[in-house]
């Protein structure tokens, strides 16, 4: 299957999916590309970690009420909402089906579950420019070229990125490099698995 689209997004976490919904009702065609068969990242069925917020902590200690709340808006609300009103009792598996809802209702958004990506054609190696996302989908044997304007790489672990050729770090950055003083001390910069680092 060959498509074009606006927006191509590997992964589907949770702040990703905020972004495409906002980029599907704002008029942009926009794939969302899941290598599992649940959305959410963390905070679904899979690992069930849930939203905790803008303040981090869970709790509803988020300041003083009505004035220096610490408070997520938008659509990460909306969703909060959804699940409030959906989901009374809190199932990690409901709460699938809510962020899978929010998603298939968006006409500008086609949702491609169980799809993994295989590798990249680039538009020109001196650009560095992706032009083509080859994905697969083993369940049902499909592969996929997508053709988009922007790529973006929510995987964890930099999938399409490596697929790109781009450098990328394995292990932890040293405390100097982002002045992170519980930071380990050794940063390794690696252009290939094959290369020791």
């Amino acid at each position: 299957m060959n498509s074009n689209v606006t927006f191509w997004l590997l992964a589907a976490v949770r702040p990703e999916c905020r972004a495409l919904l906002a980029a599907a009702r704002c008029g942009a065609k926009v794939i969302l590309c899941q290598d599992r068969s649940v959305l959410g990242g963390n905070a679904s069925s899979e690992v069930r970690m849930h939203i905790v917020g803008a303040n981090g902590t869970g709790r509803f200690d988020r300041g003083a009420e009505l004035e220096t709340e610490a408070r997520e808006g938008g659509i990460i609300e909306e969703i909060r909402l959804d699940n409030c009103v959906r989901n009374p009792q809190r199932s990690a598996s409901m709460f699938d089906l809510i962020l899978y809802d929010k998603c298939r209702v968006e006409s500008n958004l086609t949702l491609m579950l169980n799809t993994a990506v295989t590798g990249v054609e680039m538009r020109d190696a001196e650009q560095n420019e992706i032009a083509v996302a080859l994905a697969e989908r083993q369940s049902t044997e499909d592969r996929f070229r997508i053709r988009a304007q922007t790529f973006i790489d929510c995987t964890g672990d930099g999938r399409l990125a490596f697929e790109a050729g781009a450098a990328f770090m394995r292990g932890r950055e040293s405390t100097t490099e982002f002045s992170e003083p519980l930071a380990r001390v050794i940063r390794r910069i690696c252009s290939s698995l094959d290369q020791p680092c």
